[in-house]
């Protein structure tokens, strides 16, 4: 299998047990299959990590030849945007285990496959990132950047709404109250991290955004109640964060 192929597959199946585990509506096919799901990951784990190898070499070693040609870039780009999605699907993934370790582990049992593939997803992304942001800069149509957090609302869109680049730059960074409150979709753990890599305070991230519990009870950030020790430097939500300049 392709590396795209092998991407795919992952990205079908993790969809369909992070949805198991949600407890979300599945037809009776897709929930009879997932256990083969997850024994397939286990299978096509070390062939995925191979393949991701070897496209960073690839890339590396011809990165000459696809730098400046059109054609090249194009396949660039469609690799980014496919391993985007996979990292985007580990992501939710992790985020649903760590929500409810219950049904987790009653799923799954002792094989943590979330960690495993946050892990793959975190290590390739630090490697495949120089290529990946070179693409991104020389896409048609690419604004100049305008803050140093330009970015950061997009790529954590699943994790919160309603704020704007600016307002986050002014709250994180200046010190400044940062505009209206968002709504902040990802788990209060996750709410720690993001806080404490900007180096602010679980009383700045109460301003910045409106929060709900596990049952959707309003509830506020705390970062000794909801500690983030759990969420790995490697993990696709802490890097994706590392891109992000903080306070020194």
């Amino acid at each position: 299998m392709t590396v795209a192929e092998l991407l795919g597959s992952a990205i079908l199946r993790i969809d369909r047990i992070t949805r198991s585990l949600r407890g979300e509506q599945m037809n009776r096919l897709e929930a009879a299959g997932i256990p083969e799901d997850i024994l397939k990951m286990k299978e096509e784990y070390a062939a995925l990590d191979d393949s991701l190898q070897l496209s960073v070499f690839f890339i590396n070693d011809q990165w000459p030849a696809i730098e400046n040609n059109r054609a090249r870039l194009g396949e660039l780009r469609s690799f980014a945007d496919g391993f985007g999605r996979f990292c985007s699907t580990v992501t939710a993934f992790d985020d649903a285990v760590i929500a409810d370790e219950p049904s987790a582990w009653k799923l799954l049992g002792e094989y943590e496959a979330s960690r495993e593939y946050a892990t793959l997803a975190g290590k390739y992304t630090s490697l495949l990132r120089p290529a990946f942001e070179y693409e991104q800069s020389v896409r048609p149509g690419q604004k100049p950047r305008l803050s140093p957090l330009q970015g950061l609302c997009e790529d954590l869109q699943d994790y919160f709404t309603g704020k704007t680049d600016k307002d986050l730059e002014d709250a994180l960074l200046k010190g400044l109250p940062g505009g209206p409150k968002g709504t902040w979709n990802g788990t209060l753990t996750q709410a720690t991290y993001f806080g404490q890599h900007f180096k602010v305070s679980a009383q700045t991230m109460n301003k910045l955004f409106s929060f709900t519990g596990k049952y959707g009870q309003p509830e506020k950030a705390h970062y000794t109640k909801y500690k983030a020790n759990k969420i790995l430097p490697e993990s696709p939500f802490a890097v994706l964060l590392s891109k992000y300049p903080r306070k020194g």
